[in-house]
């Protein structure tokens, strides 16, 4: 066990449940977690940085190949605000997202409707491609 990344993580998530760290090399580490709804904290929270880097967190699944590869695709949380009510449909909110990248999932109050003042997206973006500062949404009501 890799024991100052796991006192970092322990600082940086700041979690009611244990979790277990496996070191698998090539910098990539497994987290287990005890507790679901913390899991789901960690995967919709951040960005993480360690050290002013991004360390990205995927849900682990049979297809996930654990070795160094180029990163073509970067996930980022993407704020939202002030967007009418009639765009907080996942169709609407997709569209939306999709002004800057490919939008995988919606952060849980996001989807839930329980913060209504920003949406809050994860958007997989090409690595290396600029991040606009802004996007104009206009919608007809």
């Amino acid at each position: 066990m890799h024991i100052p990344f796991l006192q970092f993580l322990q600082r940086l998530w700041k979690l009611k449940g244990e979790f277990k760290l496996l070191l698998q090399g090539n910098g990539f580490f497994l987290v287990q977690f005890n507790l679901a709804e913390e899991m789901t904290k960690v995967l919709e929270g951040g960005p993480w940085t360690m050290a002013n880097r991004p360390f990205i967190i995927q849900k682990w699944s049979p297809e996930i190949r654990l070795e160094q590869a180029k990163l073509t695709t970067i996930p980022i949380w993407v704020k939202f605000p002030n967007l009418p009510l009639h765009l907080w449909t996942p169709s609407a909110l997709g569209r939306v997202a999709s002004l800057i990248g490919t939008p995988p999932f919606l952060d849980t109050a996001t989807r839930m409707h329980t913060r209504i003042s920003y949406a809050r997206i994860c958007v997989e973006i090409q690595a290396g491609d600029p991040l606009p500062d802004w996007v104009c949404v206009r919608s007809n009501v």
